[in-house]
């Protein structure tokens, strides 16, 4: 199977921008040679980002779900927005919604990952940034 280039931006939660901590808290995945466009976010059990920053658990979820917001928008205009080069497009779109802004809920700079599966690298992606599987490997 051909593996493709799946562009990724990580999800970061930096409540404090000024001392420049972050947590990441989720990922967005596009993948121009297929018009592949989808993310996940970390909107359940948030103890940990939550302590981490000294927050109620309502300031996270309310940055998180305006970010969900603003995905969900973008995912909906790449599949509802017909003709023209999808690759383009979805480039596009990815960069556009993962430029660097002033909020409290940010992306990291894009990176690409080759995969044989945009939906399988999500998964994987996610585990790894967001779940932190790789700290509970022994």
């Amino acid at each position: 199977m051909n593996q493709l280039a799946c562009c990724y931006a990580l999800v970061r939660f930096m409540p404090h921008s000024d001392a420049e901590e972050f947590v990441n808290v989720g990922v967005v995945v596009a993948c121009p040679q297929t018009g592949f466009f989808d993310f996940r976010l970390k909107t359940q059990n948030t103890k940990r980002v939550t302590d981490f920053f000294g927050l109620s658990p309502k300031i996270y979820v309310a940055a998180v779900l305006v970010m969900n917001g603003e995905l969900h928008r973008v995912k909906e205009q790449l599949e509802h927005q017909p003709g023209g080069d999808v690759a383009t497009r979805t480039r596009a779109l990815f960069e556009g919604v993962t430029h660097p802004r002033e909020a409290q809920v940010k992306f990291s700079k894009a990176r690409v990952a080759l995969a044989d599966s945009p939906e399988a690298e999500l998964d994987r992606l996610y585990k790894h940034y967001v779940d932190r599987t790789f700290a509970s490997a022994t």
